[in-house]
């Protein structure tokens, strides 16, 4: 759950960047008027320029910094990183609090004895979703996913754990995405399977029986690359790419969207 576009955050493997600025015009040139800022298509600012409104985190050993939940209400950023969860100020990146959460090493042996390598078998987050006052937070664990629910002003405080197939991907480098609704159901787009052959579309939790998108089925799910997932009405609506098997110019990446 990367932003896209020309949004607040960036991220790196090994640090996170918050820049403290929405509805700034920022330019190299201080004569610029916010209406000619607004007619560059593509504004590009080079680092020096942004330093005065950033900030930067980064953790010792800590990389991967992928996953962001956006707390308004309390102020603070939830960030997900290798073998580790962060709340940081929204004011200025100052760490709140941090957890560790790694995979013991039975399940990091377990890993390494299929063939992954000590890298891949490590906790990779990659799902991060507030919910009321609390947060429900996925790793690739590895190659073993688990999923818990926390407290969202005490990450450290595990509420409860469940299993996390079906709901975060096995490899960190699969796309993937989630979502809560507000009935308390979790939709979740992933792969099912240690070889990451069996894409799903997956309900699971609150009042509503589980439900999945048809298994080894293309003309459902082709080979697909997961990117978001929205709540609009009564449905959920699915964005990812797929290779196309119904286009006649041959194998072909497209965007496109699902609803459920």
């Amino acid at each position: 759950m990367a932003p896209s576009g020309w949004g607040p955050w960036a991220l790196s493997p090994c640090g996170l960047v918050l820049l403290l600025c929405s509805s700034v015009c920022l330019s190299q040139e201080p004569h610029m008027k916010p209406a000619d800022c607004s007619r560059k298509e593509h504004p590009v600012f080079s680092y020096q320029a942004l330093r005065s409104w950033m900030s930067e985190f980064s953790h010792p050993g800590v990389r991967d910094f992928s996953q962001l939940a956006l707390d308004l209400g309390r102020n603070q950023l939830i960030v997900g990183a290798r073998n580790f969860i962060f709340r940081l100020s929204l004011n200025n990146a100052s760490l709140i609090q941090a957890t560790e959460w790694a995979p013991d090493e039975d399940t990091k042996r377990s890993c390494q004895s299929k063939g992954k390598s000590e890298e891949e078998c490590q906790n990779y987050i990659r799902v991060l979703l507030i919910s009321g006052r609390t947060l429900f937070t996925c790793g690739t664990n590895a190659f073993t996913p688990i999923c818990n629910t926390r407290q969202i002003g005490n990450i450290s405080q595990v509420l409860d754990t469940v299993n996390g197939v079906a709901r975060c991907p096995y490899d960190p480098r699969h796309n993937s995405t989630a979502m809560v609704t507000e009935k308390g159901e979790l939709y979740a787009a992933t792969v099912i399977d240690f070889s990451g052959r069996d894409p799903v579309i997956y309900r699971s939790l609150g009042n509503m029986p589980p439900l999945r998108s048809a298994q080894y089925n293309s003309k459902w799910l082709n080979e697909p690359h997961f990117v978001s997932v929205y709540e609009i009405g009564r449905f959920a609506y699915f964005f990812l790419r797929e290779t196309a098997v119904e286009n006649d110019c041959g194998k072909m990446v497209f965007s496109c969207g699902s609803s459920v």
